[in-house]
């Protein structure tokens, strides 16, 4: 290895590094919150399998990370489990890109650095980036047990799987993709082969028993928490913007709305290329992209889909993306000026969106609660909200415990007000381009005027806005 090379390598992780731990500094969001409570709420063996904690929101390895943590309120560690899966999560892609070409290990890397929707939840105290990393070693430990079986190698695969769907059920995703590369890679007694139907059942045999317990255990009796409910195909076509660092939208501009497009026609031409090679590697990356939408639609049919139930595949979007760029170094000048503007738009995208995420955080509620605190006359503190249920988790679930000397009290806008009503009103919108009104009046007629606002710049979170009763 070159020391240009290596430099380049070790570069790209402090990249990643550098970026998670940028975008971890700031305030916890409400699902952060969530799997917090649960973390104080439940013992250790009612996390796994508990029928209480049976959530979408408790990612279980996760929720046992925080649980272990006794307390702990920094940022930086509350998310120090997803940082260090993120940066992992690239390291792996960088290695898995090598085995084609120099080039594509620096692309891999430099695309799993920096993609938006791996920084995001390389950054946030949930399940999504260490699945992606694990997910990511499966595919290693199961291509060595096709070329030579092991047992170890068996029971390591096994290991991985269980953790894998305790960091997000997703990752059954994998798993199943991993299954069919399987079975056509199998070859019958007659030919010189390492990998038979022997070596594939005490491969799969422990994997299949899992993914059972796990469906049947944890995901058909889950709890699908509430949000924002989107169709299958939108969340998927959005996961495939989210390859190039775009979010797509309906009314977003024209180079948002001409990314999944491009993305999916890439990806098709990539696992075509690898399918043609005759290399069964191939098979996975077909059955993991259809078998997505068909799993999602089919098995575990969620009320709420949004694009992140998805993220566990991009990591194998960008590797894929990433090969088909060294194909295009090798082609001619055309192909070559064409792969280079498209790493330079998924390079600036996901800089512009790594940078909001870095700036404005997913909110800052806190923010304004302690500007309530300092300018309150003490006593209890009421605050009207029109998201009352999200306030309460939020203030009592987490940021309450800045101010122990205050005590607050949510109530709804709408509702009927006593005793004049509550003096603050914290309004949250996760509405794209935000802007707060100067004043607002609610059905009782208190009117209330425009303190601050507080943006977000992310996946997750909302902006906040501050306004006081008016006399």
């Amino acid at each position: 290895m070159s020391r240009g090379y290596a430099s380049a390598l070790v570069g790209v992780l402090l990249l990643a590094l550098g970026l998670r731990l940028a975008a971890a500094n700031g305030e916890p969001w409400l699902d952060e919150i969530v799997s917090l409570q649960f973390a104080q709420s439940f013992a250790w063996g009612e996390l796994v399998w508990g029928a209480g904690a049976r959530h979408d929101n408790n990612h279980v390895l996760n929720t046992l990370y925080l649980r272990a943590l006794s307390g702990a309120r920094e940022p930086l560690v509350l998310r120090g489990l997803s940082i260090l899966a993120g940066v992992a999560t690239v390291a792996a892609m960088t290695w898995i890109g090598s085995r084609r070409s120099r080039s594509a290990a620096l692309v891999a890397g430099v695309l799993g650095a920096g993609t938006y929707v791996l920084v995001h939840y390389g950054s946030e105290a949930r399940g999504y980036a260490l699945a992606m990393a694990l997910a990511l070693v499966a595919w290693c430990l199961h291509e060595r047990a096709l070329l030579r079986p092991q047992a170890r190698t068996a029971a390591l695969f096994a290991g991985v799987v269980f953790l894998g769907t305790q960091a997000h059920a997703s990752f059954g995703f994998v798993v199943a993709a991993c299954l069919l590369w399987s079975a056509f890679a199998v070859r019958p007694a007659s030919e010189s082969s390492a990998f038979g139907v022997r070596e594939a059942l005490a491969l799969w045999a422990a994997p299949i028993a899992i993914i059972a317990w796990v469906y049947f255990v944890q995901v058909r009796p889950m709890y699908w928490g509430g949000g924002a409910v989107f169709g299958t195909g939108w969340a998927l076509w959005a996961a495939l913007g989210e390859c190039l660092g775009v979010a797509y939208h309906p009314a977003a501009a024209w180079p948002e709305r001409l990314a999944p497009p491009l993305v999916l026609g890439l990806l098709v031409l990539e696992i075509f290329l690898r399918l043609r090679e005759r290399g069964s590697a191939g098979i996975f990356d077909a059955a993991l992209f259809l078998g997505i939408p068909l799993g999602t639609l089919l098995v575990l049919r969620p009320e709420f889909v949004v694009p992140r139930y998805f993220a566990i595949a991009i990591p194998f979007a960008l590797l894929l993306l990433a090969s088909l760029f060294a194909r295009a170094l090798a082609a001619g000048w055309i192909a070559r000026g064409a792969a280079l503007c498209l790493l330079a738009f998924a390079v600036i995208g996901s800089g512009i969106r790594d940078a909001g995420l870095i700036r404005d955080g997913r909110g800052h509620d806190g923010a304004a609660l302690a500007r309530i605190v300092a300018e309150g006359e003490g006593g209890t503190i009421r605050i009207a909200a029109n998201q009352p249920g999200w306030l309460r988790v939020l203030v009592h679930g987490y940021h309450a415990q800045s101010f122990p000397k205050a005590r607050f009290e949510v109530s709804d806008f709408e509702a009927p007000p006593r005793s004049g009503g509550p003096a603050w009103y914290l309004h949250q919108s996760y509405a794209r381009g935000f802007t707060p009104a100067p004043s607002v009046e609610n059905a009782a007629g208190l009117r209330y005027a425009l303190v601050d606002h507080y943006p977000f710049s992310g996946l997750s979170g909302w902006h906040s806005t501050l306004y006081r009763r008016e006399p």
